[in-house]
């Protein structure tokens, strides 16, 4: 019978997120990974959303795949914070 794995509970930044996926995947039997993880931040790298928009532009600048102009970018506060 398959299994299928399920991650839960939260992990600091996003590249942990994905190797715990990555790693659950090769586990000889597992056909199917459930993803529950959040990313919680440290609380002294809180960024305002002024600070994540300009991110978000300052990556999509670097992709030469998207055009100029083509996503527009919106930061709203979720209310979590």
């Amino acid at each position: 019978m398959p299994a299928v794995v399920t991650l839960t509970g939260h992990v600091d930044n996003y590249a942990h997120k994905i190797a715990a996926e990555r790693a659950a995947s090769r586990v000889k039997g597992v056909k199917a990974v459930a993803e529950e993880i959040e990313v919680k931040l440290p609380y002294d790298l809180t960024r305002s959303d002024e600070d994540i928009a300009a991110a978000a532009v300052d990556r999509l600048g670097w992709n030469s795949i998207v055009p100029d102009g083509a996503v527009q970018v919106k930061v709203e506060k979720d209310g979590s914070r």
